[in-house]
């Protein structure tokens, strides 16, 4: 389902930045940004899925440690 909401989200990536503003440097940074929101979509929905199939055995310690290790190892780097 989160592959269909990106598809449509970029499907609208012409018209959403001229709704959200008219400044055209911003709009254009709006375009650029859109793609990585997809994919942010779409890989947190994966992570949700495999936390609560982790979870669902009884292993939310475990699921918890991963989910909060992935989310140092991204943001710090950053």
């Amino acid at each position: 389902m989160s592959i269909v909401m990106s598809t449509i989200f970029l499907s609208l990536i012409n018209v959403l930045p001229e709704f959200l503003t008219t400044d055209q440097t911003i709009q254009d940074m709006l375009r650029m940004l859109f793609p990585m929101i997809a994919l942010g979509n779409v890989t947190m929905s994966v992570g949700m899925v495999c936390w609560a199939l982790v979870g669902a055995q009884l292993r939310y310690p475990l699921a918890t440690a991963i989910a909060t290790l992935c989310s140092f190892g991204i943001t710090l780097p950053l």
